[in-house]
C-alpha cells in the first residue's frame, strides 16, 4: 500500500504542475499600522475572478486580459480601486487600505504568533503557522509545546500515542474538529493527534467551556478547530525535513495550484521513518516505537462570487513496533519469546463541503458538510491481540440569517452514523450509532456592550435516546479593549473503552468492564476576561478564567481498587475545576513574551473515596521568549509541572529500591526547557533546537520489566517525560 501511496504522490504532483500561468502577486497592508490584512477580496474590475489574501496579507491572481483594475474589498476599510501598469514577474505590488473612521473597532492582541480575539463571543485562542514553527511541530500532537492552554504528554511508555489536556481533564473531552468536520475520535482517539502533521495546518482555534450547538453534542471541556492549507491560500510549495539523533526522520510536501482563479488544488503530504534501537533507560523496552507512517491528502476548492465547493481524500498507513529491545514482529507469539507490541493501521477519509449565498445583500447563507471515514486497526500487546474497524458517515446542513446588525440565527441539521467493532482477546464489543439531530442558536446584541449566544440542539440516538443539550454564553465589553465572557452548558458523550485507554493493553493488568456503561454527561460554567493594553507604545494582552466541569456519570478508569486490575465503571460526583492567568506582549519590536499559571483541581471517586486525580499536576507555572533579530529567531520555554498523586497500590508491588522509589505514592515536580533557532534566506529556513534541555524525565516508567508476562507488568502510570534530552535540526523552503 506504502508503495501504491508513493507512486500515487508523484504522478499527482507531476500533473498539477504541468502548465504554468501568468500571475499577479500582491500584498494588502492597513495605513493605519501597516500590518498585513488577511482574508481580504481582491478582483478584477467588471469580473467575477478574484482572490483572498492569505495570513501574510498575499495574494495571488491570474492576469486579466480585459482589464487593469482591481478592486479591494474589506470590512471595515474604504473600498479601493489599484490600476496595474506594466506589472513585472516577480514583483510584488503593494496596497494600502485606509480604515473607515466610523466603522468599530474590532481589537485583537497578537504576542508571539497566538492571538486571544476579544470581538468573537467565543473565547477563542487562535495559533498561526507562526507559532507552530517556533517548535519542531512535527504533528498536531507536537503543536503545544509552547502554548500556555494545552498540556500534551505520552499515554504510556512503550506505544507512543500522545494525548492532550484541557481543563485538567483528558483530550477525549474535549471536540476536535477538521474545518467543521469531527476528527479525532473514535478508534484514532489514541494516535490520532500524530495524524495531523504539523506543515498542513493553518491555524487551531482553542474555545474552552462549552461551544456551539452547531457542532454537535460532544464539546464537554472545550472544542478545538483546525484549518489546514488550502487552495487559493496557501504557498504555492512548502517542503519540510526533520532529523533528530535518535534516527527519526520527517518529510513534508505541501503543493497548491490554481488552475483558474476560481479553480484550484492542493496536495498535501507527509512521511515518517523511525528504525532504531531506543533504551536510554536500559530497562530492556524500546522507549519508543519503531514507526513508519505515510499520509497524503488531496483536496480540491471551487468559488464563484455565491458559491464556495471543497472536497478531498485522505489515506494514512502506519506500523508501530515496540516492546522489548529483541522484539521481532515475525516471532512466534509465546511466553518464552520476548514481549512486544505491533500497531498496524489503515485509514481513509473523503469529505464535501459546499457554502452558498442565497442573496444579493449577503444575508441569508446556506451550508452542506459531509465526511466518510474508515479506521482499520490490528494490534498486539505481547499475548494479548486488540483489533478495531470503523466508519463513520456525518452530514450536516446550516442555514444562516442575518437580519440585522443585531440578530442573527443559525439552524439546521445533522445526522451521524458510526459503526465500531472492536475485539479484545475472545470479548467483542460492536456499538452501532445512528444519531440524528436539530439545533438552533441565536446571537442577540440588544446593545452596544452585550451580546448573548444562546442554543439548544435536539437528537435522537437509537441507544441514548432523546438528547437535549442547551448552552448559553454572554459576553459584555467594557470598552473596545477590555471583555468579560460568561459561558454554561451541557455536554454528553460515549466512551470508547479500549480505544481511549490503550495504555492499560500495555500492562498485565485485567479490564473489568460492566455489562452496561451509560453515556457520561457534564455541565460546564466558565467566567473569563481579556484586556489589552499599551505600555510605552508596547502592545500587551492580559487574560484570565476560571472553569467549572460537574460530572452527572462519569466513566472512570480505576487504579485504586487493585494493583492487578483496572475497573470501569460510571461515577457521580466527579469534577475540574481549572482557573488560568496570563500575560503576553512585545518588550519590544524584536521581543516578545508569554507568562502563564494555571490550576487544576481535579477529583474522582475512585475505590470509593472522592480523591484527586492520579497521574497529573495540578500546578503549571509557564514562560515563554521569542526574540527576532533580523533574520534570525531564538525561541525559548520553560514549562514547571508539580507533583502529583500515584495510585496507591503501585508501591504494593514486590519491586527493587529503585523502581519502587518512582512508585510511592506521589511524584515530585518537574521542570521542561526547550530552545530554537532558527535562520531566514532566500526563502529558506534553516532551524536548530532541543527538547527536554535539562534532561528531565520519570527514570523507570515501566513496573517489573524483567517479567512482562508477569502479574506486575504495567507501562501504564506515566506522569513525566520518558525521553530526556533531544536534539533536532530541520530545513523548510517555501515558494509563495
Amino acid at each position: 500500500m506504502k508503495r501504491n501511496l508513493c507512486i500515487f504522490l508523484v504522478f499527482l504532483s507531476l500533473v498539477i504542475t504541468g502548465k504554468a500561468q501568468n500571475y499577479i502577486i500582491g500584498k494588502v497592508v492597513s495605513a493605519q499600522d501597516n500590518t498585513a490584512l488577511e482574508g481580504i477580496r481582491v478582483q478584477w474590475n467588471g469580473t467575477n475572478k478574484g482572490a483572498l489574501t492569505t495570513k501574510n496579507g498575499v495574494f495571488r491572481l491570474q492576469e486579466s486580459q480585459q482589464t487593469d483594475e482591481l478592486i479591494i474589498t474589506a470590512l471595515g476599510f474604504v473600498t479601493d480601486t489599484f490600476h496595474v501598469h506594466d506589472y513585472r514577474t516577480g514583483d510584488t505590488l503593494a496596497i494600502v487600505l485606509q480604515p473607515k473612521v466610523s466603522q468599530e473597532v474590532i481589537v485583537e492582541a497578537e504576542s508571539e504568533a497566538t492571538t486571544i480575539s476579544t470581538a468573537t463571543i467565543l473565547p477563542t485562542e487562535k495559533m498561526t503557522q507562526k507559532e507552530f514553527k517556533r517548535a519542531a511541530c512535527c504533528s498536531l500532537a507536537e503543536s503545544f509545546e509552547t502554548n500556555a492552554t494545552v498540556d500534551v504528554s505520552y499515554s504510556d511508555a512503550v506505544t507512543g500515542a500522545k494525548q492532550i489536556e484541557m481543563l485538567g481533564l483528558q483530550g477525549s473531552y474535549v471536540q476536535v474538529l477538521t474545518e467543521c468536520l469531527p476528527t479525532v475520535r473514535g478508534l484514532a482517539s489514541s494516535y490520532g493527534l500524530e495524524y495531523i502533521p504539523g506543515t498542513w495546518l493553518e491555524s487551531i482555534s482553542l474555545s474552552k467551556g462549552v461551544a456551539s450547538v452547531v457542532n454537535g453534542y460532544e464539546a464537554m471541556t472545550g472544542q478545538m478547530e483546525i484549518e489546514l492549507k488550502k487552495p487559493h491560500e496557501s504557498e504555492r510549495l512548502h517542503l519540510n525535513a526533520y532529523f533528530n539523533p535518535i534516527g527519526r526522520w520527517e518529510g513534508n510536501l505541501v503543493h497548491s495550484y490554481s488552475f483558474t482563479e476560481d479553480f484550484g488544488t492542493t496536495l498535501l503530504a507527509h512521511g515518517t521513518l523511525l528504525n532504531n534501537v531506543i533504551d536510554n533507560n536500559g530497562d530492556g523496552f524500546l522507549d519508543l516505537p519503531n514507526r513508519s507512517q505515510i499520509n497524503i491528502f488531496n483536496r480540491w476548492r471551487y468559488a464563484n462570487e455565491f458559491t464556495m465547493v471543497q472536497w478531498g481524500i485522505k489515506a494514512l498507513a502506519e506500523e508501530r513496533i515496540a516492546g522489548e529491545n529483541t522484539f521481532s514482529p515475525s516471532q512466534t507469539i509465546a511466553r518464552w519469546n520476548p514481549y512486544g507490541i505491533t500497531v498496524n493501521t489503515e485509514r481513509y477519509e473523503a469529505f464535501f463541503k459546499s457554502g452558498h449565498v442565497l442573496d444579493d445583500d449577503e444575508k441569508y447563507h446556506l451550508a452542506f458538510f459531509g465526511t466518510y471515514q474508515t479506521h482499520s486497526q490490528r494490534s498486539l500487546f505481547g499475548l494479548r491481540h486488540y483489533n478495531g474497524n470503523e466508519g463513520t458517515f456525518t452530514t450536516r446542513a446550516v442555514f444562516t440569517a442575518k437580519f440585522d446588525e443585531n440578530i442573527s440565527l443559525v439552524s439546521g441539521a445533522s445526522y451521524l452514523v458510526d459503526n465500531i467493532e472492536e475485539t479484545f482477546d475472545i470479548n467483542t464489543v460492536n456499538r452501532y450509532e445512528s444519531v440524528p439531530g436539530i439545533f438552533a442558536e441565536a446571537t442577540i446584541k440588544p446593545e452596544k456592550k452585550w451580546t448573548f449566544l444562546t442554543g439548544i440542539r435536539y437528537d435522537r440516538h437509537n441507544i441514548a435516546g432523546d438528547i437535549i443539550v442547551p448552552r448559553i454564553m454572554v459576553k459584555y465589553d467594557i470598552d473596545e479593549q477590555s471583555t468579560i465572557r460568561l459561558s454554561a452548558g451541557k455536554g454528553l458523550r460515549f466512551a470508547n473503552i479500549f480505544a481511549e485507554n490503550v495504555a492499560f493493553l500495555a500492562s498485565s493488568r485485567t479490564i473489568i468492564i460492566p455489562a452496561s456503561l451509560q453515556p457520561e454527561q457534564s455541565w460546564n460554567i466558565g467566567i473569563g476576561t481579556v484586556v489589552y493594553f499599551s505600555v510605552f507604545d508596547k502592545m500587551f494582552t492580559l487574560d484570565a478564567d476560571i472553569f467549572r466541569t460537574e460530572f452527572i456519570n462519569q466513566v472512570i478508569s480505576d487504579l485504586d481498587i487493585s494493583p492487578n486490575a483496572v475497573h470501569f465503571t460510571n461515577s457521580s460526583g466527579s469534577f475540574s475545576n481549572s482557573a488560568q492567568i496570563r500575560l503576553q506582549g512585545e518588550i519590544s519590536s524584536a521581543l516578545t513574551l508569554a507568562v502563564a499559571y494555571r490550576f487544576n483541581d481535579v477529583q474522582f471517586t475512585t475505590n470509593g473515596i472522592l480523591q484527586q486525580r492520579a497521574l497529573y499536576s495540578p500546578h503549571k507555572s509557564f514562560l515563554s521568549i521569542s526574540y527576532t533579530p533580523s533574520d534570525w529567531q531564538f525561541d525559548a520555554t520553560w514549562t514547571y509541572r508539580s507533583g502529583g498523586r500515584i495510585p496507591f497500590v503501585a508501591a504494593k508491588h514486590s519491586l527493587g529500591s529503585d523502581e519502587s522509589h518512582d512508585y510511592a505514592t506521589s511524584f515530585d515536580g518537574f521542570s521542561i526547557v526547550n530552545l530554537q533557532a532558527q535562520y531566514k534566506f532566500m526563502g529558506i529556513e534553516l532551524y536548530v533546537g532541543v527538547e527536554n534541555l535539562l534532561d528531565r524525565m520519570q527514570h523507570h516508567p515501566i513496573i517489573d520489566p524483567q517479567n512482562p508476562y508477569g502479574e506486575n507488568f504495567d507501562a501504564s502510570l506515566v506522569w513525566g517525560p520518558i525521553m530526556g534530552r533531544m536534539y533536532y535540526s530541520g530545513i523548510r523552503w517555501v515558494i509563495e
